[in-house]
């Protein structure tokens, strides 16, 4: 039996096992601690390895979208390199993959990397909640606020903020659509990471340093956007992102690409030589542009420009160097 809000796509309803409260239902991690006032506590470790320590009754033999009828040749598990959209594809293709990687190229994985590249590390967060102050502020953190929200020194989702504002040790980012999703995916795969076209290459080289082609499965998820009816829609910049990893993951050695991994590649590949006229034409760029936000979408066209690696461990994105040493 499952819950409205699980039914909903936001995540299994938290696990009611005695003696033992994991972290809240929008997050869908199972096993990972909340503190008394049901926030998460960042231990430090892989989310997955919290969901490896505790199996409860509730979570035993049914990871995400492990129950909701998804046809066996969604998950793509033919293929090495595998790509799909949203929490339901990245969920569906994800299982039994070695890394997964998330791609919201307006705005979360873009902000995410110049957070990293001015030495902030990130926490994600759920979108729209009061409690978001609270856990900032239990975790000695800077909470961005919206895009039109934010005043003169204070940053949002918009990559511009983090460059005018001095840089906080710590960010709490909410985003609707890539750290939810980075979230579902750190607690069913050992590695999560963030890339963008800024980073994209830096993060499957980082990839490719602790990885066998040979032997390693690798889930790249676009992201999306969100209708007002809360429905995704399937967002072109992403596309170009995931096939600019997917693109990547080929000169290092991957060579398993299901046909949708394919077909993004192609993508990028039809649109690398014109990336900030392309981003700033699409939808999602031309609507930032009619609210004001132009140049997040320069940013968000600066391919290659970063060297920042976001790895998820415990609640936080930081920069995984070369010879990290993944448990």
């Amino acid at each position: 039996m499952h819950s409205a809000v699980e039914t909903a796509g936001l995540g299994p309803a938290p696990c009611n096992c005695p003696g033992y409260r994991t972290l809240n239902l929008y997050w869908g991690v199972p096993g990972l601690p909340v503190d008394e006032l049901g926030h998460p506590v960042d231990t430090g470790m892989l989310p997955s390895q919290h969901s490896q320590q505790h199996q409860s009754p509730c979570t035993v033999g049914a990871g995400p979208g492990e129950d909701a009828g998804v046809d066996q040749a969604h998950r793509q598990r033919s293929y090495a390199v595998r790509v799909d959209w949203g929490l339901d594809g990245a969920t569906a293709i994800a299982e039994g993959a070695d890394v997964a990687v998330v791609v919201d190229v307006l705005s979360f994985t873009t902000t995410l990397s110049v957070a990293l590249d001015v030495g902030t590390a990130v926490l994600p967060y759920r979108w729209d909640d009061d409690s978001a102050a609270a856990f900032a502020q239990g975790h000695d953190a800077t909470l961005a606020v919206g895009r039109s929200a934010a005043g003169p020194g204070q940053i949002s989702l918009s990559p511009v903020t983090l460059r005018a504002a001095p840089a906080p040790d710590r960010l709490v980012l909410p985003s609707p659509n890539g750290s939810t999703i980075c979230w579902h995916l750190a607690a069913i795969t050992p590695v999560c990471l963030g890339a963008s076209l800024r980073n994209a290459t830096a993060v499957c080289d980082w990839v490719a340093s602790h990885h066998d082609p040979a032997t390693t499965t690798i889930a790249v998820v676009a992201a999306g956007e969100r209708w007002a009816s809360a429905g995704l829609r399937p967002a072109v910049e992403d596309l170009w992102g995931a096939g600019l990893v997917v693109d990547q993951l080929a000169r290092l050695g991957w060579a398993a690409r299901s046909p949708e991994a394919t077909a993004a590649r192609a993508a990028w590949l039809a649109t690398a030589d014109r990336v900030p006229e392309a981003l700033l034409a699409c939808a999602s760029g031309h609507e930032l542009v009619d609210k004001g936000y132009r140049a997040d979408v320069e940013i968000a066209a600066e391919v290659d420009t970063s060297q920042s690696v976001p790895l998820l461990r415990g609640l936080t994105f930081r920069h995984a160097r070369t010879d990290e040493v993944l448990q």
